[in-house]
């Protein structure tokens, strides 16, 4: 088996599914669990953003705000390990609750391939 397969599993069960069955719900777990554990689905994790470095939590830009009953993001995510393929990703945000950025909390989102708003682009293009 090629590495990039073992990659790509592993983060569709080791980061999306675990993170869905440590943080989640009861609902959320029955709703996204069975077609990632079975691999019916592909998971990714969406962490790194284009202008944070290595310091991912410190450097976040990404936001969430509360809108009545609903929550916003907005942001951008890159190097995502099964991103354009993902049918759900895990997303990390920081509440925009008014404090300094660095120093908001993390909060997390998981999103399903074509809600209104979520874009997932292409595959990114390649150095050199």
């Amino acid at each position: 088996m090629s590495l990039g397969i073992v990659a790509s599993l592993g983060v569709s069960l080791g980061l999306t599914a675990a993170t869905i069955l440590s943080k989640g719900s009861l609902e959320q777990k029955k709703r996204w669990l069975p077609g990632l554990a079975t691999f019916e689905k592909v998971g990714a994790w969406a962490i790194t953003e284009p202008d944070s470095g290595s310091d991912a939590f410190g450097g976040m830009q990404t936001t969430v705000r509360r809108d009545g009953d609903e929550y916003v993001l907005n942001g951008r995510k890159t190097f995502i390990t099964n991103g354009p393929f993902a049918d759900t990703v895990v997303v990390y945000a920081k509440l925009d609750d008014g404090s300094p950025v660095r120093d908001r909390p993390v909060l997390t989102f998981v999103l399903d391939r074509g809600m209104p708003g979520f874009v997932q682009a292409s595959r990114s293009r390649r150095w050199g």
